[in-house]
């Protein structure tokens, strides 16, 4: 979410998402549980913004479609767990860099009905602090065990739709690993971007890719105040 842990956009979703996904809508879905630890869902909801209105007005300005598993495990007695993702953009205006953008009339914006993205999430941690057994919720944007672990993100779109094609990010985080301080935090993430090449952008507005690192450490005074400092290269 970008309030704890890394602070860079392309550690904490993977950028291909940002075409299809507002800020703030109206939408429904279900989840089914089969056991502890897998979580498949399916939810649709609207392309629309409803930031600042109901979103009732806007409902036939697109859709989206996503369906996730989300699985948890043990590997070597250290906990870990992957979610796979799939996003179907539709019934919206998305331009199709591959179309002309050049008609009888002269200069045009060819347009497509949908995109598609999909996106793999995984962590693992290396080592856990003896005795440290809290309940790992991968959603709430946490470390929630003391110890050392890893992180990793890849996700490839539509490149006639998405102007980026294709993104990683990869990274290490921990947690009380300091004698004293078992609540602090801290991480290094590295990502990378491929931006679509294309002309009058990429090389003049825009670069052909994008690449940033992050080093963060965050002390913690109590559980409602801490104090981070971070170092963004981009």
């Amino acid at each position: 979410r970008g309030d704890s842990q890394v602070l860079g956009h392309a550690c904490l979703a993977s950028p291909v998402t940002a075409l299809v996904n507002p800020y703030s809508t109206l939408g429904f879905g279900a989840l089914w549980m089969p056991r502890a630890g897998l979580v498949v869902s399916s939810t649709f909801f609207s392309a629309a913004d409803s930031s600042t209105s109901s979103g009732l007005e806007d409902l036939d300005e697109g859709w989206v479609w996503t369906g996730a598993v989300r699985s948890q495990y043990e590997w070597r007695g250290a906990p870990g767990g992957m979610t796979l993702t799939a996003q179907y953009g539709f019934d919206n205006d998305f331009v199709d860099f591959d179309g002309s953008f050049v008609g009888a009339d002269g200069l045009q914006v060819p347009l497509t009905g949908d995109t598609w993205n999909l996106s793999w999430t995984g962590w693992q941690y290396l080592m856990v602090e003896p005795g440290s057994s809290e309940t790992i919720d991968p959603t709430n944007g946490k470390t929630d065990r003391q110890g050392l672990g890893l992180f990793a993100r890849a996700a490839v779109a539509d490149a006639s739709t998405n102007p980026v094609r294709s993104s990683v990010s990869a990274g290490l985080a921990m947690r009380g690993m300091l004698p004293g301080r078992d609540s602090d935090t801290a991480g290094l993430g590295i990502s990378y971007a491929d931006i679509r090449d294309e002309p009058l952008l990429t090389g003049s507005l825009l670069d052909s890719s994008a690449r940033r690192a992050e080093l963060y450490y965050s002390f913690a005074f109590s559980p409602s105040a801490q104090l981070t400092l971070d170092y963004q290269w981009v």
